[in-house]
């Protein structure tokens, strides 16, 4: 994935283009292609180029206007090329415009309203010299990260935490905000990073800034009094079967091979068979096409090759299978670890991903396809809170029929399925707690209670959302919050440590406004069918086994921790001597080792979080390992000649 960078002074003070450099060569773990600087006056800009859109090769960033009064540094990819070479009159060889030059035709043409006709995955900023305006945007759906600092002397931007960090010398301090919520979640589905000093651009929004002044604005979010209403369930599936279609088509979009990551459930499968479906219809060039399954032997409860193997000989596909036996979870975790820009639960998966990783850059691909988003977007859950929108409309005939459904699906007495699916969602409509037969603490039992009252974590568990309600409905509101808490799961390209873009079809903008319209009933059923509109429109694509499993309680990825954390006892037990997050004040050490002694016999209390705890852990002793700013001084030094035969040479402008 490219990154995008750029610094804009407040006052009359120049950037100079060695400051652009340096958040060039912030973070030097992948060599780039292209590398380019540009400053002009108070602006410069930034571009470390990965090739992976099927583009003109010959394209320069930072790109500029005909008249050399705009400048624009763009990363992502533009899926509605077609309607605005049309709209802009470009021709027939409008193939031969890249993506940067479309959206800063779009600016010209638009201003910084340019981004309500844009659709795709991008970031991107802009300079407008004539009307001394900065705009910098990120996607609808959040897809690619923009972080940025500002203060009354500057505004410095960047596509990484590492580029800001180093780049621009800011302090590493952490945010006890950014703990509080990752402590109680999993992660900080906010404008919060893991640095005070730094803050994200969130999804749909971006920041201006005309004449000196900063602001930053929301130029999309999901419309509540959207509705799409059709006779029958074939019609809501053929939009849903031309929509999807759609969204995958556009992230084929490449000059080498694809890969997709296949784990035999509802998400990937349908991504990889639509594909095939694609490539034979003769829509897309076919340069090449894999699968990524990662196995497990062991961990047999985790094991879905029953059903990835049904969609590889459907369609007699290749695929490269990561045996979990041999990249079990943790493993060299505890020492060597590389540098994320935030704590995730997947760092303790790095080795699976890494031979992942390593195994598509030896296929040569440079997009891999994810599954991520199904859930959150087409109701992956089957747990009936639309019920309360039954109660709240006085619907008492059809409440009472599918309360009786429900309570013979989820085995539970009327009573409780009422208080969990009708009452509470009223009470709590921005919540994310799924109900359960046990009740369960919403605060993990090692986190310190000093911590925990000091940061009120009681007001940021599940119980309440991190994001305004949209919607009346509860049902609906819960979509809303799965679907803006997406982005905050995703993992990037650098994490597979390999030149690969990962690109997310369900995170689509037309397609998340359509699941958003539609009555629930679409998408849950009463008898237990979750993802109902899915599984009916791909019917034909999918192999049956899959299209209608739905034992997915049968697959404990749990299993495969929990066998990681037997293997790398000794490690994991040191590393909870010198623990980072007791030292800090964070977590109650004695009750952290006995959680994990719990989980070594596989009978942890919260697994979920105890993962996620342990990732923090490893991320706080990753961080404490970055390099000092007087070696980026280096690396910016050497960098060009270093590798002067692979990267442009930098301009300077002014």
């Amino acid at each position: 994935m490219s990154t995008i960078a750029g610094m804009y002074h407040f006052n009359d003070d120049p950037v100079h283009l060695d400051q652009v450099r340096r958040l060039n060569h912030a973070s030097l773990e992948r060599e780039p292609e292209t590398l380019n600087a540009w400053s002009r006056q108070r602006i410069g800009l930034g571009y470390r180029g990965f090739r992976t859109n099927d583009e003109p090769p010959d394209e320069r960033q930072p790109l500029s206007s005909a008249d050399q009064t705009c400048w624009i540094v763009f990363e992502g990819r533009i899926d509605n090329r077609d309607d605005l070479t049309r709209k802009f009159e470009f021709g027939p060889r409008s193939e031969s415009h890249s993506d940067a030059k479309l959206v800063l035709r779009a600016y010209e043409t638009w201003g910084t309203q340019c981004v309500s006709h844009l659709l795709g995955d991008f970031t991107f900023a802009i300079w407008d010299e004539p009307e001394q305006t900065l705009c910098i945007v990120r996607d609808a759906l959040g897809i690619h990260p923009l972080f940025y600092f500002v203060d009354h002397k500057r505004l410095v931007f960047a596509t990484s935490i590492t580029q800001l960090l180093r780049g621009a010398q800011l302090s590493k301090s952490i945010d006890d905000e950014y703990i509080a919520n990752f402590m109680v979640r999993g992660d900080c589905p906010t404008e919060l990073t893991p640095f005070r000093t730094v803050k994200r651009l969130p999804a749909g929004h971006s920041i201006v800034v005309r004449n000196n002044r900063f602001s930053k604005q929301k130029y999309w979010d999901a419309d509540p009094s959207k509705t799409i209403r059709y006779q029958s369930d074939q019609e809501y599936e053929e939009h849903f079967k031309h929509a999807f279609r759609k969204s995958v088509a556009a992230r084929l979009r490449t000059d080498g091979p694809v890969a997709a990551e296949l784990s035999g459930g509802l998400d990937s499968s349908s991504i990889v068979c639509m594909v095939q479906e694609i490539y034979q219809a003769g829509e897309v060039p076919h340069r090449g096409f894999l699968t990524a399954t990662i196995t497990y032997d062991e961990a047999v409860q985790c094991d879905e090759r029953r059903w990835s193997q049904s969609v590889i000989q459907k369609y007699g596909l290749h695929g490269e299978q990561v045996r979990s036996d041999e990249h079990w979870p943790f493993k060299d975790c505890t020492e060597n670890l590389p540098e994320w820009d935030e704590p995730t639960p997947k760092i303790v998966l790095f080795d699976s991903l890494h031979e992942i990783g390593r195994r598509l850059r030896g296929n040569g691909v440079g997009v891999l396809l994810s599954g991520i988003g199904g859930d959150q977007v087409f109701r992956g859950s089957c747990f009936p809170r639309y019920l309360a929108d039954l109660l709240a409309g006085f619907k008492w005939r059809r409440l009472l029929s599918e309360l009786a459904i429900w309570q013979r699906g989820l085995g539970w007495p009327v009573s409780k399925v009422f208080l969990e699916a009708c009452v509470k969602p009223l009470i709590r409509p921005n919540s994310l707690a799924g109900a359960s037969l046990e009740p369960a603490a919403e605060i993990p039992e090692w986190v310190s209670h000093n911590f925990s009252d000091r940061m009120e974590l009681a007001d940021r568990t599940w119980s309440r959302g991190f994001a305004p309600r949209r919607y009346k409905s509860p049902a609906f509101q819960e979509q809303y919050l799965d679907i803006v808490r997406s982005s905050a799961i995703l993992h990037q390209g650098y994490m597979l440590n390999a030149n690969v873009e990962i690109r997310f079809p369900f995170l689509d903008r037309e397609l998340v406004e359509f699941a958003l319209s539609i009555p629930v009933d679409q998408m849950i059923r009463p008898d237990g069918q979750s993802r109902s509109i899915m599984r009916r429109a791909m019917r034909g694509i999918l192999p049956e086994v899959v299209r209608k499993r739905t034992d997915y309680e049968a697959t404990f990825f749990d299993h495969s921790l929990y066998l990681g954390i037997e293997k790398e006892w000794i490690g994991l037990s040191s590393l909870l001597q010198s623990s980072r997050l007791a030292a800090a004040g964070y977590v109650d050490l004695p009750e952290l080792k006995r959680e994990l002694e719990l989980a070594r016999v596989g009978s942890s209390r919260n697994m979920y979080m105890l993962w996620a705890t342990l990732a923090l852990e490893l991320w706080l002793r990753s961080n404490e390992f970055r390099g000092p700013e007087k070696e980026v001084r280096n690396l910016t030094k050497n960098a060009t000649s270093m590798h002067s035969k692979s990267w442009e040479r930098e301009r300077i402008e002014g």
